[in-house]
């Protein structure tokens, strides 16, 4: 190693994690429920659904929610440099 070069760990990305700080971030998950008809007529539309489409009836519910989160992860930092690199031996 050259002199005055710096070997960095994995684990020193935490350390530089907690200095950039923490933001806000939008996530957003979806996930999608079975219908469930409580009434005969709704059970036949459902019966006619399934048919047509091939698939169980079901309902799609979005939820987003600010997440606050590191600017910049140590796992990102640990894959992001290259295997024999300075930062990575």
């Amino acid at each position: 190693m050259p002199d005055g070069a710096v070997r960095a760990h994995p684990w020193d990305g935490q350390d530089f994690a907690e200095v950039w700080g923490k933001e806000w971030t939008e996530t957003r998950d979806v996930t999608d429920r079975q219908i469930i008809a409580e009434t005969p007529a709704g059970k036949a539309v459902h019966m006619l659904r399934r048919v047509i489409t091939g698939q169980a009836p079901t309902a799609r519910a979005v939820t987003v929610r600010q997440v606050e989160r590191e600017r910049w992860s140590a796992s990102s930092w640990r894959t992001g440099c290259r295997r024999g690199t300075r930062c990575c031996r």
